[in-house]
């Protein structure tokens, strides 16, 4: 068994700004919701997004050269009364902050949003994405850690879909979390005004790993958890998992620190943490090169996937990128057609 020590409650503060993540596009509708009260527009097109307290409209339109936006902040259906948005000087393609006025659980909030205008299709496509972000600080093995918090899924409140960033680690605003044999179950109170923590009785095997360090992400019934380790070993809760993230360190025999981080983009790997305790494997990596044909050129990629499927998105050795490796076309007798140089993106 491995626990947890103290409950923590970390204060958070709201600030506007901060780091931009997590996009949502909005819903292009053929013509506005029935019953909404609309200014004089030219050329309107019509979008929604729902927020925690229900859908509100997004209307972009054409003025002069330029374009406006009308949205409805406080879910009267009535634009009549909004104060429109233009592009600012320097930000063309980017709207706001716009102040959305949200109710729940019987409260008031105000939460602010940018608008991403792309107008470079036959019809613009809207994004939203949160101006918003919390910021406290928490203790951890008697260290400061910074906490930040954003509101990834645009929906106003801070749940599942959201982004908590622990020091170095990027988490979910509600999980699970176990570092070095210490068990805590996490969540942000829905207005971002508080990070809970809360230790946990865990039933743990090993799972061993080659390398100095290792962090995983994983997942099994909706429940999410983060994982480290150190010097080969990893305390994890027994049962089935499926592996979403790796993030290993191991030194080679120059003493050279590599850093391979990789992640489930399609069908995840299973990871089974058995009693006796279970060994990752993620080597021998694989190197994938595939080519398209580009009129009267030939386009090649190559990628990386470690054994288990993940693909590797980040290779560091002493913290930056290794020489990208070359591409050389011979004859069948060997003689060279062409060599280029890959490029890292």
């Amino acid at each position: 068994m491995a626990w947890g020590e103290e409950r923590q409650v970390v204060p958070l503060q709201y600030e506007l700004g901060g780091l931009f993540l997590g996009t949502a596009e909005l819903e292009l509708k053929p013509t506005a919701p029935r019953g909404v009260k609309l200014p004089p527009l030219k050329e309107p097109l019509f979008f929604s997004w729902k927020f925690v307290d229900g859908k509100r409209l997004f209307v972009l339109a054409k003025e002069g050269e330029e374009f406006v936006l009308y949205v409805d902040t406080d879910g009267d259906n009535d634009l009549t009364d909004e104060q429109p948005f233009r592009p600012q000087l320097g930000w063309r393609n980017v709207l706001g902050p716009i102040p959305i006025t949200l109710r729940f659980n019987d409260q008031t909030i105000i939460r602010n949003f940018l608008v991403i205008v792309n107008t470079e299709g036959e019809i613009p496509v809207l994004t939203l994405q949160s101006a918003d972000q919390w910021t406290g600080m928490l203790l951890w093995e008697g260290k400061p850690m910074t906490v930040v918090v954003k509101d990834a899924d645009c929906d106003g409140l801070i749940g599942k879909g959201d982004w908590l960033q622990l020091g170095d680690h990027s988490l979910l605003a509600v999980g699970k979390i176990g570092i070095n044999g210490r068990f805590f179950r996490h969540r942000v109170e829905p207005t971002g005004k508080e990070l809970i923590l809360e230790p946990m009785q865990v039933q743990t095997a090993d799972l061993r790993f080659q390398g100095e360090r290792l962090g995983i992400s994983v997942e099994r019934k909706n429940e999410r958890w983060w994982l480290e380790g150190e010097g080969g070993e990893l305390k994890a809760p027994i049962g089935s998992f499926y592996l979403l993230k790796v993030d290993i360190y191991r030194k080679d025999t120059k003493g050279r620190l590599w850093n391979l981080s990789a992640t489930s983009f399609g069908e995840p790997p299973n990871l089974r943490i058995l009693k006796q305790g279970t060994t990752l494997n993620l080597e021998p990596l694989r190197i994938n090169l595939q080519w398209d044909e580009e009129g009267d050129k030939l386009i090649f990629s190559l990628d990386i996937t470690t054994a288990n499927g993940m693909d590797v998105v980040m290779l560091l050795v002493n913290e930056k990128r290794p020489p990208a490796p070359k591409l050389r076309l011979t004859t069948p007798d060997g003689k060279v057609i062409a060599e280029r140089q890959f490029h890292y993106g």
